[in-house]
């Protein structure tokens, strides 16, 4: 994995010159976490981001901080993820491919890393795929279908727009037995973490097959300010396969998320 993340920095460094680069970060403070379907914590969290970018190419670090206790980690960095990509730019279509490297400072979790390759319509209601798959863990691959549409509900010198985006994702059976099996076991280990193996009936029998995973909606509302961008964002997931419901490995089926984010440029 060391030499991996140095690959990662080795291209960062190639891509990126370092006068001729553009730079962007975000911060935002969510009620909650969730990724493709799986409840990562149920409170508080803090998640910093930062941007690179230079022509076609990019990369950013985006990391996640508990800002409570409820999974025995308060005020730690306990995942931070570096994605690298290229976009080709046509018309009426954007496509993109890259690879995502995850780490999980101070936790037992092995780092793993995803390819995704990725397309992006300039239609109505801007549909969008998204491959990901996993070369590390668990070989697992996980799709990701969107559409998105902004309705202007204030000046264009105020806001882009109130943005309603619809999402499902279809999940491979290596991608639901292994991050929904690992979930499990994770919290075997944190007795006092949200998913309590307790809850868990099925906690080690899991035997998911391929199928769609999860459905979210999501309504984001930027402001213009100043110096950057305020969002104030509303989501909702919930999972959509019997094999991964609750009572099996997730306690909760349906999960709804607000957070504030800032986002500004260097």
């Amino acid at each position: 994995m060391r030499k991996l993340a140095m690959c990662f920095g080795v291209i960062i460094l190639i891509c990126f010159n370092a006068n001729a680069f553009d730079m962007k970060g975000e911060i935002s403070i969510r009620s909650g976490y969730s990724w493709r379907g799986l409840q990562i914590n149920d409170a508080a969290v803090f998640q910093p981001s930062v941007m690179f970018s230079s022509g076609n190419f990019w990369a950013e670090v985006w990391g996640n901080m508990d800002l409570t206790n409820v999974n025995d980690d308060q005020y730690h960095m306990n995942e931070v993820d570096i994605t690298i990509g290229y976009d080709w730019e046509f018309s009426k279509v954007t496509m993109s491919t890259g690879a995502i490297h995850y780490t999980y400072p101070g936790s037992e979790e092995a780092a793993t890393t995803e390819l995704f390759a990725g397309v992006l319509f300039d239609i109505p209601l801007s549909p969008a795929f998204t491959m990901y798959h996993d070369v590390d863990q668990f070989e697992g691959t996980f799709i990701e279908f969107s559409i998105s549409h902004s309705f202007q509900v204030f000046s264009e010198d105020f806001s882009d727009g109130l943005t309603f985006t619809a999402m499902i994702g279809y999940g491979s059976a290596d991608f639901k037995n292994g991050y929904f099996m690992m979930k499990s076991e994770i919290a075997e280990s944190i007795p006092s973490t949200v998913v309590k193996a307790s809850d868990n009936e099925h906690s080690g029998q899991l035997e998911a097959s391929s199928g769609l995973s999860d459905y979210g909606l999501i309504l984001e509302l930027p402001l213009h300010i100043r110096r950057g961008a305020l969002t104030f964002s509303l989501e909702y997931y919930n999972l959509a396969d019997s094999d991964i419901h609750s009572p099996g490995f997730e306690t909760e089926d349906t999960h709804f998320i607000y957070g504030i984010r800032y986002s500004f440029s260097f």
